[in-house]
This record gives structure tokens, sequence and C-alpha cells, in this order.
């Protein structure tokens, strides 16, 4: 991941997020006070499916859904332990309460809508990462 980011990794004061070794894996990491911008951005994804290799990300108060969206490069942090194998089984594991969003991410956006050519960045990020991470840092969130 460090050879693929310029600029510092904007990161949500989550616990699993900030227990990982980021100057050890060679990121820069920014945490703003109120970061709803930013060339890079990371978010903590609930579960990773199988199935249609995508990743599950929920709202929540250090979890704005605008992350994963506005930055050029998105960066999702996924426990080994939370790749399911169907997206039935990713729902099941959204916290209760349920969160007041949650996104299905598949890839970076792109849009064919004009003139026919694959545009990609039109509608969030250019790039997604996203980076496995061992199973006891990520428990903290739960």
């Amino acid at each position: 991941v460090a050879g693929l980011l310029d600029a510092p990794l904007i990161r949500p004061p989550m616990a699993a997020l900030a227990d990982l070794d980021w100057a050890g894996a060679g990121l820069r990491v920014a945490q703003p006070e109120c970061a709803d911008d930013g060339p890079a951005m990371v978010a903590y994804a609930v579960a990773g499916v199988a199935e249609t290799g995508s990743v599950l990300v929920a709202s929540g108060g250090v979890r704005p859904m605008a992350d994963n969206f506005l930055a050029a490069v998105h960066v999702v942090a996924l426990a080994r332990d939370r790749i399911v194998k169907t997206l039935e089984e990713a729902w099941a594991m959204l916290p209760a309460p349920l969160p007041r969003a949650v996104s299905l991410i598949t890839g970076p956006s792109r849009t064919g809508d004009i003139e026919q050519t694959l545009i990609p960045g039109a509608h969030g990020p250019k790039r997604l990462i996203v980076a496995l991470i061992d199973p006891p840092a990520a428990a903290a969130s739960r």
C-alpha cells in the first residue's frame, strides 16, 4: 500500500485503526479533527464478501460515510476473520442496532456514460485498496 500513496492517509479516530502499525507499513497517517476530504482516506470494513469481491462498510459516530466517497484513493482495512462467502453472511455481521447507512463497495468509481468512454473516479474514488489486517487489531472496534 505504501508505494501507492504519495500523501498522508487520513484516518478516522477508531480504535481498530489506531492500533495498526501504520509507520511499520511505510505509511504516513494524519488524523485531522474533522476530515471530510483528503487525497487518501481509510475506512474499516464490517465484512468482506468473497462471492462478489466486495467490502461492507457501515456508518457510525467515528465512521462518516462521506469518507468512503470523497478521497481520490480509498483504503479499506479488512480483518481476515471478517471475510465471508456470501452477502447474507456479511449482512448478519452488522452491529445492533443497525447503522444508519451501509455501503457495499466492489471497486473504484467509474462511469461510461460520457461518449461511451470509461471515466474512473466520476462519482467517488479513482482507486480502491483493500488492506487485509490481522484479527486481534480489528477486534477492538466490535
